[in-house]
């Protein structure tokens, strides 16, 4: 079986593109994250979906001339990973800001707040994967963060408790997902790195909040999910064997706990046979090396 290639899903914006980006735009305060693009959508002209569009196709174009076989839409239209889908979620405000403390207190920011119960929008997914699909035989696969990387990076003033927060969200996605699925994507992939992160509420409900978004989604759906390496930095341990990345019916997921206290997954793609990659055959650690120093984050990582 040949190993098929992807992105995560982000990809530099082509010149020209209307929607600012964190790192591009020098204009973009990365400790007010939202007005930088509520300013643009008050400001849009009469061509700024025709920009995107162009620009969606031109990142398409290039992942499959330089060979990937399962692109992305390049999340071009999104100002922010996880903000752009918040926009369209009844339940948060981008008014009414919160201070909120992130990155293990590296990074301080004015984020969105939950003021009311969450309600799924109007779809919006399954027209950004049509733009992306048009221009290429390949599959497109879209990209949606997850529960726990959404509660990490906003601030609740509604349910009071993340465990509930999570479900709620996870009922959303799952609107979401569905949506673009009946319109024909077959690659959906959900991210979770803040699993790595806080791997005792990944345990506890964030897993069961990432199967949700899955509900009644058919089989022939392919969900690819990111969960960043968990290492020694979190546990205070070697591991005591190397993560493998998981290629399985979404169906036969499980998530338990190794004796040595690691939380190891089964994770999901559409593919005809199990298989599993040692992260050490792709040249990766999973232990650092005594006295590495910890890597800067960037504030939108």
């Amino acid at each position: 079986m040949s190993l098929r290639t992807t992105v995560i899903g982000s990809y530099p914006k082509p010149p020209g593109t209307p929607v600012p980006g964190w790192f591009q735009d020098r204009k973009v305060n990365p400790n007010d994250p939202t007005k930088t693009y509520t300013d643009f959508i008050r400001a849009q002209s009469e061509d700024t979906a025709k920009k995107l569009d162009e620009a969606t196709r031109a990142v398409v174009r290039e992942q499959v001339q330089i060979g990937i076989d399962i692109p992305t839409d390049g999340e071009v239209r999104r100002e922010h990973y996880i903000y752009y889908h918040l926009r369209h979620i009844g339940g948060f405000d981008f008014d009414k800001l919160t201070v909120k403390t992130m990155r293990d207190g590296s990074w301080q920011a004015q984020v969105p707040t939950v003021v009311a119960a969450l309600t799924p929008g109007e779809p919006f997914l399954p027209q950004d994967w049509r733009t992306a699909q048009a221009v290429t035989a390949h599959p497109v696969k879209i990209t949606i963060p997850g529960p726990l990387t959404i509660i990490d990076s906003t601030a609740d003033a509604h349910y009071g408790d993340n465990e509930t927060l999570a479900m709620a969200l996870a009922d959303v996605i799952n609107t979401e997902v569905r949506v673009l699925a009946d319109a024909g994507c077959t690659w959906i992939q959900i991210d979770e790195p803040i699993f790595a992160r806080h791997p005792r509420n990944a345990l506890d409900y964030g897993v069961a909040a990432l199967s949700r978004c899955f509900q009644g989604v058919a089989p022939s759906t392919s969900a690819a999910v990111i969960l960043a390496a968990l290492t020694s930095r979190i546990f205070r341990r070697p591991m005591r064997a190397p993560i493998s990345i998981w290629r399985q019916p979404w169906t036969q997921h499980r998530w338990t706990r190794s004796p040595s206290r690691t939380p190891t997954a089964t994770m999901t793609s559409r593919c005809s046979t199990n298989s599993a990659i040692p992260v050490s055959s792709l040249g990766l650690s999973t232990s650092p090396k005594r006295g590495s120093k910890r890597p800067r984050r960037s504030p939108g990582a």
